[in-house]
């Protein structure tokens, strides 16, 4: 949908770089093939979330990734099957007391997980970012702000990750997004000539109104109210 209206995408879902490239590459065809924008510019991009914990201690960064389980637990509770009383329901607390009963993650569970997320040592989040930039995926937005982990963890991690790993991503993105541009230069100009026009009423350029808001002048064919 948002490729046909020539809108960019943001994914509120946690998917692979194989998964994440057979969306991307689905966004980028209906964006070639049938794509009517309703806005007055096309924005071609696509972005992923995914989970994000960076430390160079493996076992302190397994530790700082099982905040993910307290997220998980949110996330269930408002768009799953959650029962939310106003004023009463702490999530929070119900989270807590749900994962000190449950079993912990299997290893093979978490090992599933961090295959395709941003936790880990700087050199794992580089593979994975290698991953999802092979799949063609525009942008990767982190989720850090999650169940206990501590500001101060989560600032040290963020800078790590920026002296670390993000220079070779923002140097290459810096020549891919003019190939991308140029690449799909004749794709938005075919696109922009099959724009919608939303209907709208004619703009009255003399069109005023007061700071206070007791008079408004309306459009010119409607006769402007009578002042006291």
């Amino acid at each position: 949908m948002a490729a046909r209206l020539g809108l960019g995408a943001v994914t509120f879902g946690f998917l692979s770089p194989v998964d994440a490239r057979k969306w991307t590459q689905d966004y980028y065809a209906t964006l070639a093939s049938d794509c009517h924008p309703i806005t007055y510019r096309v924005n071609p991009n696509v972005g992923f979330l995914s989970m994000f914990v960076c430390g160079n201690d493996e076992r302190r960064v397994g530790q700082m990734a099982a905040a993910w389980g307290e997220f998980g637990y949110g996330f269930r509770h408002y768009y799953t099957d959650g029962v939310h009383r106003p004023g009463k329901t702490s999530v929070i607390e119900e989270g807590r007391r749900i994962a000190a009963q449950e079993p912990p993650p299997s290893p093979a569970a978490l090992a599933e997980l961090a295959a395709y997320a941003c936790m880990g040592t700087p050199d794992h989040i580089r593979k994975v970012l290698l991953e999802y930039e092979a799949a063609g995926v525009d942008q990767v937005i982190f989720m850090h702000q999650m169940g206990r982990l501590q500001h101060e963890d989560i600032c040290a991690g963020l800078e790590l990750f920026g002296k670390s790993v993000l220079p070779e991503f923002i140097e290459r993105d810096e020549k891919h997004t003019r190939e991308k541009a140029r690449q799909l230069e004749p794709v938005i100009e075919r696109a922009m000539k099959q724009r919608v026009e939303p209907p709208a009423p004619p703009y009255d350029p003399d069109y005023a109104f007061r700071a206070d808001g007791q008079h408004i002048r309306h459009f010119a064919h409607e006769p402007e109210p009578a002042r006291k």
